[in-house]
């Protein structure tokens, strides 16, 4: 065993040498690689810039952090296995989750270092996978085993998630890396977002709704594209840019501003109503705590939005029908869903109301649908993402009805404790002596008010991609939070 550890430290003390220029060198050469063998269809040299990202993370676990919020945004879905006549997707985040969490696993055995420092959230995580994998249980036993591989798979995903904010927690340690992490996130935020207008200006501003070119890069139809979830991921470019410009110098600050305002133009453009309506939110709330002029600056943006294009103008507006008006209220509380004509409804509406208000207002007749789930079996979940055959629907749109749903109402409960516990925390660093830590529980509180708003109407957090990023800057909140002391 010593003799491992010897030849385990001598790798490494070799390894943490690798200069940052080096890493960077690897990192471009990884990436070009693994875009250029997905736009080729070439999947099985996929191996080789996995294998340089495996390297890079044996060299150091916070590379591993760092490749993963700068490549999530560019990661299409692969083909993984077909389960009942539909084809499972699998993503770049859950390959190189998967990678990091093995590396980890590996050093920590091989080192016998199997402690974890951080365990304030450990037994609440921890009860919750328990739930999970009870609830799928009593979904096999109702359904059968086909019916919840799906399901299965996607709850292994969650499980990675989890174990992915334990593992920073327990192997980052200074907010240098936090820093870093948050700027190669930036980066790749700025990248995509002009991608994503040089997109749009080639369509001739002819589509309705913006989204993500990497999406459907490799499936094609196959797969479709969530503006939704793309918007949340810019909801969280927007904050940084704001954030963290002013604390650079103003080359970086200017690049840093540009990427913000550049990413809250392509929120409109995706036509994201609870995206914007989250962004507002968190900017207001920046604005409230620090930066009174922010809310001054969002006033006037509003209303460029509200004047802008008819297109979006009226998907926008089209919002405060959705809250005040009663007689949508009673019309889509009443609505019956299986007996509607959809095909027809995408072109007449329903009852006057154009497409706008009736998507906007189905939230109404899926809460209720999910209300109705919940109400058969409030304690005891159905089964992570096993509401599709309980119901006419997936999903309930909101992410916490959803959880209560498929977890029950203990699921339920530990997910808002844990949203109350990261809220108290970025909270309490808001008044830290060091800048940067100041500055990072001002971003986290804006993001999480908007994950919040967001989840209230939809179930983003479903998605591998913001996910991954919820949990990732979870984990840097605590590690900073565990450098409490530092003031410099």
């Amino acid at each position: 065993m010593n003799k491992k550890i010897n030849i385990l430290n001598l790798i490494d003390s070799h390894f943490n040498k690798i200069s940052e220029k080096v890493f960077f060198i690897i990192l471009v050469v990884a990436l070009s690689m693994y875009l250029l063998f997905i736009i080729f269809k070439l999947y099985p040299l996929l191996i080789l810039p996995f294998f340089l990202l495996s390297f890079l993370v044996l060299c150091k676990f916070e590379y591993g952090i760092y490749i993963l919020v700068f490549f999530i945004p560019f990661s299409p879905s692969l083909e993984f296995v077909e389960v009942a006549g539909r084809t499972i997707g699998i993503t770049f985040e859950y390959i190189m989750i998967t990678i990091i969490i093995f590396i980890w696993l590996i050093k920590k055995l091989t080192l016998g270092k199997l402690t974890i420092r951080y365990k304030d959230l450990l037994i609440p995580l921890i009860i919750f996978i328990l739930l999970g994998i009870g609830t799928l249980c009593t979904a096999y036993f109702d359904l059968g085993s086909k019916k919840i591989i799906g399901g299965i798979v996607s709850f292994i995903g969650l499980i990675e998630f989890l174990l992915l904010f334990i593992l920073i927690v327990d192997s980052l340690d200074n907010p240098i890396q936090v820093r870093k992490t948050i700027y190669f996130m930036i980066s790749a935020g700025i990248i995509v977002s002009f991608i994503s207008l040089i997109q749009y200006i080639q369509l001739g501003g002819k589509v309705y709704r913006l989204e993500p070119i990497f999406g459907a890069l490799v499936r094609g139809e196959a797969v479709k594209s969530n503006p939704n979830t793309y918007a949340t991921y810019l909801m969280g470019i927007v904050f940084a840019g704001i954030v963290f410009g002013n604390i650079n110098k103003w080359k970086q600050k200017f690049l840093m501003y540009v990427g913000a305002i550049l990413s809250f133009l392509i929120i409109i453009l995706t036509g994201s109503r609870s995206s914007l309506l989250a962004t507002c939110g968190g900017l207001f709330l920046i604005g409230f705590i620090k930066e009174k002029r922010i809310i001054l600056l969002l006033l006037i943006i509003l209303i460029m939005v509200f004047t802008i294009q008819n297109k979006y103008s009226s998907r926008f507006t089209s919002i405060i029908e959705v809250i005040k008006s009663k007689r949508v209220h009673e019309l889509f509380a009443k609505l019956k869903y299986n007996k509607v004509d959809w095909n027809r409804v995408s072109v007449t509406g329903i009852e006057g109301y154009g497409t706008d208000v009736v998507t906007g207002a189905l939230r109404i007749t899926q809460w209720k649908e999910g209300i109705r789930l919940i109400s058969a079996r409030p304690f005891w979940g159905y089964g992570y993402q096993m509401n599709k055959y309980y119901s006419y629907s997936p999903t309930a749109e909101s992410y916490f009805l959803d959880i209560w749903i498929m977890f029950g109402f203990l699921g339920f409960a530990i997910l808002l404790y844990i949203f109350w516990i990261l809220w108290k925390i970025a909270w309490s660093l808001r008044t830290h002596e060091n800048l940067f830590i100041r500055k990072f529980s001002l971003f986290y509180l804006a993001f999480l008010l908007g994950i919040i708003i967001i989840s209230l109407t939809g179930s983003v957090m479903f998605s591998p991609k913001i996910a991954s990023y919820f949990w990732i800057l979870s984990g840097l909140l605590i590690v900073l939070k565990n450098e409490k002391n530092i003031v410099s």
